[in-house]
């Protein structure tokens, strides 16, 4: 059985602050998506921080 990844989306502010928004999520598509509405709520709302990224378990955007 091969290993599972998982992914996480975060959110990081100019500085440098990372935190997690999401996390072990089981499909790749779906984090992509939740990327997508996050960054489209979080700009929306004035936040000028660079965009939500999708990691997997090794760190891979």
């Amino acid at each position: 059985m091969g290993i599972k990844v998982t992914y996480s989306v975060y959110i990081e502010s100019n500085s440098g602050t990372k935190a997690d928004v999401l996390t072990n999520l089981p499909d790749r598509t779906e984090a992509l998506e939740s990327a997508l509405k996050l960054n489209h709520i979080v700009k929306d709302a004035g936040y000028r921080g660079k965009a939500c990224k999708v990691v997997n378990h090794d760190g891979e955007k």
